[in-house]
């Protein structure tokens, strides 16, 4: 999966556990039993795009080496107005000592709460994105460094 490098650095540390990714026009979400548990899993078209249980390669851009890897733990699918408090959090989001919300080492000014600081930064990163679309959250955990 790309990561900017600040994403990368908050995912080195712990403090990003979540990311959401815009669902596109032919994903579909499946489940299926596998006979030892239940097998989720994000399709783009006919191409496999995520599978919990499954680790990714952490990578700072197209065609760049990994950095590490990663355990896909869960995913959903809601639209991404409706993050909570919490997940603004596991997606690296905090209050630094002047009370005002940062991403690593970017400062989010004019945010009162974190869920705000989070759209604001969406919407630099999809400048056209309705907050009302669907994406997916994908939650996972850092298997090496």
């Amino acid at each position: 999966m790309i990561f900017t490098p600040e994403s990368i650095n908050l995912i080195r540390s712990g403090a990003k556990t979540q990311t959401r990714r815009p669902v596109k026009g032919r994903d579909h979400r499946t489940h299926y039993n596998a006979g030892n548990g239940w097998v989720y899993e994000v399709a783009r078209g006919d191409r496999l795009q995520w599978c919990v249980g499954r680790t990714y390669a952490v990578c700072p851009g197209r065609g760049k080496h990994q950095v590490g890897r990663i355990l896909l733990k869960a995913i959903r699918c809601e639209p991404v107005a409706e993050i909570c408090h919490t997940d603004a959090m596991a997606e690296g989001l905090r209050w630094n000592d002047d009370g005002i919300a940062c991403y690593g080492t970017r400062t989010i000014p004019g945010a009162g709460i974190l869920t705000d600081a989070y759209l604001a930064l969406w919407r630099t990163m999809y400048p056209k994105s309705d907050l009302t679309e669907l994406v997916w959250v994908l939650e996972f955990e850092m298997v090496e460094p």
